[in-house]
């Protein structure tokens, strides 16, 4: 029994670096071609994070099937969730689209739920924090690699989930410099903005491990590994976690102890040459402009589809099968609107959204609660979770691609554990 408890301890931090991982079977059912063209976000797929988080599962159902049973016969919120996914897939357009994803939101809602309730010690929330730390740095240096060939290394990372990709890729994620095209990173995730999110996770509880601990020798190495998981934030480009990560890790570095000093001397450094090297992705009104285009279009789309349906919605991942027209280009026509709120209240209406509501209260009160305490591990989630909330009005990964969801669910889950309301050492 002592081996199966370890056995499960090794499997939840082999699916917290999984996390990082893109490695998955995809298959291809006719609902997951919209005239012709083949589409991910409609592709039932199998993750190795799926398999496993069926193992934790499994062991739930041996160890903690009582606790699981409570949690879900006193959570009224998630009982008329579970309804309001049942009735969405039911009345949606094409209900095994919706089905299947359903199922995945499932498994998230489960994978955050056993998050909150790991019994977390000061030496596991250590090991939780050295893997997303060896994961980023992972994820550091494929990106580095990737900013200087202009495209995928390939070979063997292919198995860890890394597409073929060039800076001529059509629709690849791009930003112009000094007049070059250049490509930004993709590390092994499906697109920069959500290695960046992932990155600035890493450095911030990184940054939060260094400023809570002791000044050792292994103090140093972290503080290595933080600014070279910084430099790749840099690389992706990615303007708003870009500055929300910076202001997050000021606010750390002015609640930490001296030693953090270092980072916030370096950063000083690198920032303002960053920002003159890249300046035609920070500066240029063109490229904002061009971003808010596509946003706005895509708001309006789904706008239009609200109201023909704003009681339900009209089905989980179903809003690809709109037959509203838009004018953007192939590439850019068939995602989610981005911003997480929408894309929520467009799929499951209005009755979907008001358990959603009273989660994101429940969100927030958790929040102020854990910043009057004074912890600063607490504080810490509490920053990133609002980094979350911000990030999910511009963009859609938090809740449409299998990382976001795995990052979403992983916060949200140390949001509501019991172990952020104490401290590390």
């Amino acid at each position: 029994m002592l081996y199966l408890r370890k056995l499960e301890g090794i499997i939840f931090y082999t699916t917290i670096f999984a996390v990082s991982l893109q490695v998955g079977k995809h298959f291809w059912p006719n609902f997951a071609f919209i005239n012709g063209i083949r589409l991910d976000y409609l592709s039932p797929t199998i993750y190795l994070s799926d398999l496993l988080i069926f193992l934790l599962f499994a062991f739930t159902l041996l160890f903690h099937k009582s606790v699981l049973l409570k949690g879900l016969s006193n959570s009224f919120i998630f009982i008329l969730f579970l309804f309001s996914l049942l009735l969405s897939s039911f009345l949606a357009k094409d209900p095994d689209i919706s089905f299947f994803f359903s199922l995945r939101i499932i498994e998230m809602i489960f994978f955050g739920w056993y998050i909150s309730q790991y019994k977390f010690s000061k030496i596991s929330s250590n090991t939780l924090i050295d893997v997303l730390l060896f994961s980023a740095v992972i994820q550091s240096i494929i990106s580095f690699f990737q900013f200087l060939l202009q495209r995928s290394i390939n070979g063997p990372l292919y198995f860890l989930g890394e597409r073929s990709f060039s800076v001529d890729t059509v629709g690849i994620a791009t930003f112009f410099s000094q007049g070059n095209e250049i490509l930004r990173p993709y590390g092994t995730f499906p697109h920069p903005n959500v290695l960046a999110f992932f990155l600035s996770i890493a450095l911030i509880l990184g940054a939060s491990y260094i400023s809570i601990g002791k000044r050792t020798k292994r103090s140093y190495f972290y503080i290595l590994f933080v600014f070279l998981i910084f430099l790749s934030l840099l690389l992706t480009a990615s303007r708003l976690i870009i500055i929300l990560t910076l202001i997050s890790s000021a606010i750390v570095v002015i609640k930490s102890k001296k030693h953090m000093l270092y980072l916030a001397l370096l950063g000083l450094i690198v920032v303002p040459l960053y920002l003159t090297i890249f300046s035609g992705r920070f500066l240029l009104l063109s490229s904002f402009i061009e971003a808010l285009k596509i946003r706005w279009e895509l708001l309006t789309v789904n706008l239009q589809m609200f109201f023909t349906n704003p009681l339900f919605g009209v089905g989980i991942n179903n809003t690809f099968l709109s037959n509203f027209n838009n004018t953007l280009p192939i590439f850019a026509r068939f995602q989610p609107v981005h911003n997480v709120y929408i894309h929520i209240l467009v799929q499951i209406g209005i009755f979907g959204i008001i358990p959603v509501i009273i989660f994101l209260e429940k969100i927030v009160i958790k929040m102020i609660k854990l910043v009057r305490n004074r912890r600063l591990f607490g504080f810490i989630i509490s920053l990133l979770i609002l980094e979350l909330l911000i990030v999910s009005f511009f963009d859609h990964f938090p809740i449409t691609l299998q990382q976001g969801m795995l990052m979403t669910a992983l916060l949200l889950g140390m949001l509501f554990n019991r172990f952020t309301e104490q401290e590390l050492e």
